[in-house]
């Protein structure tokens, strides 16, 4: 898998984490997962203990989620390459009707989830929430990284891509929940100047990487 593949999965873990969706419910529901902390921490280690389990569990649901899903679609690619074509074309079109403003939601049912627990188990409960929750607003984000996967071929290529999605997604969120325990005004102020610009930015991302499938595909015909 070459850097710019890599990068393409990295941002779009990072456009994932920021996700509108999921990520308004991120100060107040670390608030209150800091109130369980355990005895003898600090708020700020706790905060950070959090940011990881919450990573973690979030990053192993999507993994599990794209390592299905690319497998799948790359056994549709091995049959004929107007799937991958077609994938190519899909991503550009979905790039630019996200660029045009065009909400593109699909609504994520996690009414199974609920605030029982300790610090422990709501950390990892709330990181499969978040992941869920993201792909509500970051479907077509996620579907880059399925496609990229999806292009590399068997098992290792596409936990390739994905690993370096889950770590886009997973290192802001151990940053941000520090960030967040130390002072969430400024978690209110960056949430303020990044998600207004998210949705472009994923059409931005799903032009780069529809454009570039495009291009191996019209190569591979030439």
């Amino acid at each position: 898998m070459d850097s710019a593949e890599l990068l393409v999965a990295l941002a779009a873990g990072v456009l994932t984490f920021f996700s509108p969706c999921a990520f308004a419910m991120f100060p107040a529901y670390l608030a209150y997962l800091i109130g369980l902390r355990p005895s003898g921490r600090s708020p700020v280690k706790a905060g950070a203990l959090a940011g990881i389990l919450a990573g973690a569990s979030a990053s192993l649901t999507l993994f599990a989620i794209g390592i299905a899903s690319s497998l799948t679609l790359s056994q549709l690619m091995e049959l004929h390459h107007y799937a991958q074509l077609a994938t190519s074309l899909a991503l550009l079109g979905l790039g630019a009707a996200l660029l045009a403003g065009v909400k593109v939601a699909v609504p994520f049912s996690v009414s199974f989830l609920r605030r029982r627990g300790g610090f422990y188990t709501l950390s990892v409960i709330y990181g499969v929430a978040y992941a869920l929750v993201s792909l509500s607003c970051s479907l077509p984000v996620f579907a880059v990284v399925v496609a990229v996967a999806s292009t590399r071929g068997g098992v290792v290529g596409a936990a390739t891509a994905l690993l370096a999605y889950v770590a886009g997604l997973s290192a802001p969120m151990v940053v941000v929940a520090v960030v967040a325990v130390m002072s969430r005004e400024a978690v209110a102020e960056l949430s303020g100047r990044v998600l207004r610009h998210v949705g472009k930015l994923s059409g931005l991302l799903l032009l780069v990487a529809g454009a570039y499938m495009l291009l191996q595909c019209l190569q591979w015909q030439l």
